[in-house]
């Protein structure tokens, strides 16, 4: 028996995840904008990683824009689409908070913003 055998470094490298980890992004679909703390490839091999799905722009079947708050500040196109559309947006943290809990979490608790009506109601 050979030390290091390619099978052995194989197991040694395999996440302790259950068989095919965890897959808490299932039927979601993610969409990112703006400039995040990690690269956009590394956000998709995350959300694929956990089952959920990536698109490059805001579709009909992206369920959760992932961007900052500059982002919609400035309305840049995809967060206006968002809006448009009433799909939540939420910050970067969202996606780091499921992975350390495992599971799915409300997207409430990272909302920047959600679908806010046309008309502005006048400040007293």
């Amino acid at each position: 028996s050979s030390i290091g055998s390619t099978s052995s470094i194989a197991e040694a490298l395999r996440p302790m995840a259950p068989k095919g980890g965890v897959k808490f992004f299932k039927d979601l679909t993610f969409a990112l904008s703006g400039t995040l703390s990690r690269t956009q490839k590394e956000y998709e091999e995350l959300i694929k990683k956990h089952g959920g799905g990536f698109a490059t722009s805001v579709t009909g079947a992206v369920n959760c824009l992932v961007t900052t708050p500059d982002e919609v500040k400035t309305k840049s196109a995809k967060a206006t689409k968002a809006l448009a559309n009433g799909i939540p947006i939420v910050n970067e943290g969202f996606l780091g908070a499921c992975v350390a809990a495992k599971k799915l979490l409300p997207f409430d608790a990272f909302l920047i913003s959600r679908k806010r009506p046309a008309t502005k109601a006048a400040k007293p």
